[in-house]
């Protein structure tokens, strides 16, 4: 890494973490408010699986879309898309607005890819793969800490 791309590349690393943190920080305690909001198990259902599928059909073309414009423009896209799926389960405790919100926050988590990419481009090609390796490294320390909480 040049000594141009450190400090880029440390902060790219935090937000990971705290991107990931935020992902999963309310995700273990939206099936127990749907479950007190009378939500059936099949409704729950859906919300967990309405994170993965946008994430399903939006990957693609975010990825595309960060490609051809700035990757940057897409990595604060997913993290503002993050914030209002968090603030919006928070604001919004309904079983509709969990259902919303957490489509929202699948939608924060297709524009990974653009992590990646902008990522790697902070190392040269011989040190890709351990750069990615250490980028997959804050996103689970994010997890991590989110699972702490």
């Amino acid at each position: 890494m040049a000594n141009n791309a450190r400090h880029p590349a440390r902060l790219l690393f935090l937000v990971i973490g705290l991107f990931w943190f935020a992902q999963y920080a309310h995700t273990p305690y939206i099936n127990p408010e749907l479950e007190r909001m009378g939500a059936a198990a099949t409704f729950m259902g859906f919300v967990g699986g309405c994170y993965g599928f946008t994430q399903m059909l939006l990957r693609l073309p975010l990825g595309l879309w960060a490609d051809r414009l700035r990757k940057k423009l897409c990595i604060a896209g997913g993290c503002l898309l993050c914030a209002v799926a968090s603030f919006g389960m928070l604001l919004v405790p309904t079983p509709a607005g969990f259902l919303i919100f957490r489509g929202v926050a699948g939608a924060a988590a297709a524009t990974w890819v653009a992590f990646t990419v902008l990522y790697s481009t902070y190392f040269s090609d011989a040190r890709s793969t351990g750069a990615i390796t250490t980028l997959n490294a804050a996103n689970q320390l994010g997890r991590i800490g989110a699972a702490l909480l």
